[in-house]
């Protein structure tokens, strides 16, 4: 079987925490069943986030120039951070939609996933379906998805005839949230639920890969680690009701200038590798992303999940199928149960998805 060659495609080479782990972690699992490498698909609307400034002329595109002007300095470090992670794997030529067929034939098996792939406002500007992500340039390698995702995206008739066109011809379908099998059951195709790639690795793979296998947890002052992709009144008092009940210092992981309320340490330029270190030497963690609560459940970490109300379904599908819901904080009268803060997860039963996760790939090579 490692004769075998495997391309993968999905997001990659951006500056998001957990795009750029998600990547990782295929790269790593697959890499255990022949020669791999992630395809490097240009994808500019995915890649306008490595550049220091982005230029666009919309008021929302004016105030986020705004913004990358006043944090330019950490922003270049944690860039050329994300860049030195990048140089981890293997990769293809670089190949943009007009280019892709060159790599027609290259691969045996082609993977696509995971991450929000199939949610177009996440990988087009125009929210139209991008075929790259359903192999469309290969008819000859054997094609699967693994942990593919449309996150809270509702897809029309037309989208679903697009994609039924492509994933007929793949030998195997899985998902990354359990509403997304019922979202394409139109298709009436075989998929199989899976949890994301980042959970196949064990927390001792994550420390070594990333370089903080040394990394001593004796550290002097306990501290809650927080990740917010968006931060509101209820962020914030969920990390106050944290702070009073602990007493620790708040620590925030976020690339933009303000780095919310009640935060001691303001951490805005860490790159992949950092953020692993970051989860593993914290007591606690607040956020609202879903690969923030992956990295929870990785290093067995208490932690609650602030929903906004909307894109919670990724957070919802993973703690409801370990029965860990509770963790999640809808508004202010959560946080009156103190309960919620010592309620421990059911790893048992994550376990035993990330074994069937593994059953679902090898049944995929063989």
């Amino acid at each position: 079987m490692k004769d075998i060659k495997i391309g993968i495609i999905t997001v990659q080479k951006t500056v998001n925490y957990g795009g750029m782990l998600q990547a990782f972690s295929s790269y790593k699992v697959m890499s255990c069943h022949g020669k791999c490498e992630l395809i490097d698909y240009e994808n500019k609307h995915v890649k306008k986030n490595l550049s220091l400034i982005r230029i666009d002329f919309s008021l929302r595109g004016i105030l986020r120039a705004f913004k990358d002007i006043l944090r330019v300095i950490p922003k270049k470090r944690a860039i050329n951070r994300f860049k030195i992670f990048f140089n981890q794997i293997e990769y293809s030529p670089i190949v943009t939609s007009e280019t892709l067929g060159s790599l027609s034939g290259r691969y045996d098996y082609l993977i696509s996933g995971s991450d929000q792939i199939w949610n177009p406002t996440c990988v087009t500007p125009d929210g139209t379906l991008d075929k790259t992500y359903l192999l469309s340039f290969d008819d000859k390698a054997v094609k699967v998805s693994y942990a593919s995702s449309m996150g809270s995206y509702q897809p029309e008739n037309s989208y679903l005839e697009e994609m039924k066109n492509e994933l007929s011809k793949f030998k195997s379908i899985s998902v990354r949230e359990a509403d997304m099998v019922e979202k394409l059951k139109p298709l009436r195709l075989s998929m199989e639920h899976v949890v994301d790639p980042t959970l196949l690795l064990t927390a001792e793979e994550w420390l070594e890969y990333t370089g903080n296998s040394c990394v001593s947890k004796n550290k002097e002052n306990k501290r809650i680690v927080t990740y917010f992709l968006k931060k509101t009144e209820l962020t914030a008092k969920t990390v106050k009701a944290v702070k009073d009940l602990t007493n620790n210092i708040v620590r925030a992981i976020t690339l933009d200038v303000d780095p919310g309320k009640y935060v001691d340490e303001h951490l805005n330029d860490i790159g992949p590798s950092e953020f692993i270190r970051e989860f593993y030497e914290s007591d606690f963690i607040v956020t609202d992303s879903f690969h923030g609560v992956v990295f929870a459940l990785i290093f067995r970490k208490p932690f609650l999940a602030v929903s906004h109300g909307y894109n919670i379904n990724r957070i919802e599908s993973l703690l409801s199928s370990i029965g860990s819901e509770s963790r999640i904080i809808t508004d202010e009268n959560a946080l009156s149960n103190v309960q919620i803060l010592q309620d421990i997860a059911n790893y048992n039963e994550l376990e035993r998805l990330v074994s069937r996760s593994h059953s679902f790939i090898k049944k995929s090579f063989s």
